[in-house]
C-alpha cells in the first residue's frame, strides 16, 4: 500500500475555509497554514470529528518539516504511543478529523464575537498558553 500523497477536508468545510481566507486569522496563508492551524485549534480545544465526505485540500509535499512535526505531536498525544508513526495514513486521519473540528470552532467563535475581540481573546490565550508552556527558569 503507498503513502497518502494529499491531505482532505470535510466537503462541507470549504465555505468555511474560503471564508475565513480574507479574515485576520487566515489572511495571506496559504491552505496548507490554515488546514494545520485549525487542526490545532480543534486539537487544543480537545475536539476531533469524523469525516463523511472529503475533499482534497492540498498535496504531502506541501508539509515542511514544520509542519509534520505537528502533525506528528498531535496523533502521538492522541494515541498516546510513538507507534503510531508507523502508519501515515491514521496519523494524517488524526490530523484531518481534529482540523474538522478546528475550522467549525474557528468559525463559531469568530461568528459570535463583537468585532475586534476574536482577535484579542485569541491573543489572550496565546499568551495563557505560551506561560503555561514555557520551561520555568
Amino acid at each position: 500500500m503507498s503513502e497518502p500523497d494529499r491531505l482532505y477536508i470535510a466537503k462541507e468545510d470549504r465555505e468555511l475555509y474560503d471564508k475565513l481566507q480574507g479574515k485576520w486569522i487566515f489572511k495571506g496563508r496559504s491552505k496548507k497554514e490554515q488546514f494545520v492551524f485549525a487542526m490545532a485549534f480543534g486539537f487544543g480545544k480537545g475536539v476531533r470529528r469524523v469525516i463523511e465526505r472529503r475533499e482534497e485540500f492540498f498535496h504531502r509535499p506541501d508539509l515542511r518539516l514544520e509542519d509534520k512535526a505537528i502533525l506528528d505531536i498531535v496523533a502521538i498525544q492522541t494515541e498516546g504511543s510513538l507507534s503510531i508513526l508507523l502508519n501515515i495514513e491514521q496519523v494524517f486521519q488524526i490530523a484531518q478529523e481534529y482540523a474538522h473540528a478546528g475550522i467549525q470552532l474557528l468559525n463559531d467563535e469568530f461568528e459570535s464575537s463583537p468585532l475586534g475581540t476574536f482577535e484579542k481573546k485569541f491573543e489572550r490565550d496565546m499568551f495563557d498558553l505560551y506561560n503555561k508552556l514555557k520551561p520555568s527558569q
